[in-house]
């Protein structure tokens, strides 16, 4: 499960530096939010992910999860 978790993070944390120059719309006051289709992400595969984070959260200690794409809050 620890594998899971790691690969998890590694993927979204390429994803999110892959366009990390590219991104104008870091909030001032709040955060813009946007669907993950709009900002080149399958939310099919997103809920997945978040599906079994969500039903393993105690074994990796997960209590909040946000995920930021383009500077736009997605979930």
């Amino acid at each position: 499960m620890k594998n899971c978790v790691f690969i998890l993070t590694i993927i979204f944390l390429i994803a999110s530096l892959a366009n990390i120059g590219t991104c104008t719309t870091w909030p001032t006051e709040s955060w813009k939010t946007s669907t993950p289709e709009e900002q080149g992400m399958n939310s099919e595969l997103l809920t997945k992910n978040l599906d079994f984070l969500r039903e393993h959260r105690e074994e990796f200690h997960l209590h909040s999860l946000l995920v930021i794409r383009h500077g736009h809050c997605l979930y």
